[in-house]
């Protein structure tokens, strides 16, 4: 589920859908499992009006707010591209912690103002269970005392530059060669992106 309706959670919608087509879904069964939640709420196809790039993921559904939304579609990954600092709230995570053990929370707004939530709200709010990704530098968390959870961050420098510059299929060949190439303990320690000296 995305936070957002601009084109940055669309663009990143897009690339889902082609990554889930190699997985073997047809295209309109990996778009079914798109949900995008703007300013008005959940994006649908009740509207009165939906701006083109959006239209693709409305789905038949009743209007519902952010937080409706995300409890009863319960989605496993949420996605902020909303520029919105402080969207994801602590309902919001918790409600995703509720209903998943590992709930994936990308925060991909920046500067860091903007960012939905922070790494230690992510980690604090799920009990230390989130996988959390950001779009903006954070500082190592200390959970608990002793538990070390590094934030992972979609680097500008390395992804968007390969987004411009080469068709979708080799930008998804480069994540699948990428993610494969880490140890299993990379995992373990609740990694989500490889360190820059990997990639």
């Amino acid at each position: 589920m995305f936070l957002g309706g601009g084109a940055a959670a669309t663009g990143i919608a897009d690339l889902i859908v082609d990554a889930l087509q190699l997985e073997g879904l047809s295209r309109e069964e990996a778009m079914k499992r798109l949900w995008i939640v703007d300013k008005d709420g959940l994006v649908t196809k009740g509207r009165k009006s939906i701006i083109a790039h959006k239209l693709p993921y409305a789905h038949d559904h009743a209007p519902l707010n952010f937080l409706d939304a995300i409890t009863e579609i319960k989605p496993n990954i949420l996605i902020g591209a909303s520029g919105a600092g402080g969207a994801f709230t602590r309902d919001v995570i918790e409600e995703m912690a509720s209903n998943h053990e590992r709930p994936v929370i990308f925060a991909l707004s920046n500067p860091t103002s903007n960012a939905e939530c922070t790494a230690a709200q992510a980690y604090e709010w799920s009990n230390g269970r989130a996988i959390f990704v950001s779009g903006s530098p954070f500082d190592k968390v200390v959970y608990q005392g002793n538990t070390f959870l590094f934030p992972a961050r979609e680097t500008m420098s390395i992804f968007s530059p390969g987004l411009a510059l080469e068709p979708s299929p080799v930008m998804l060949k480069y994540c699948q060669t990428r993610s494969s190439s880490l140890p299993q303990k990379f995992w373990q320690n609740k990694g989500v992106m490889a360190p820059c000296t990997r990639a």
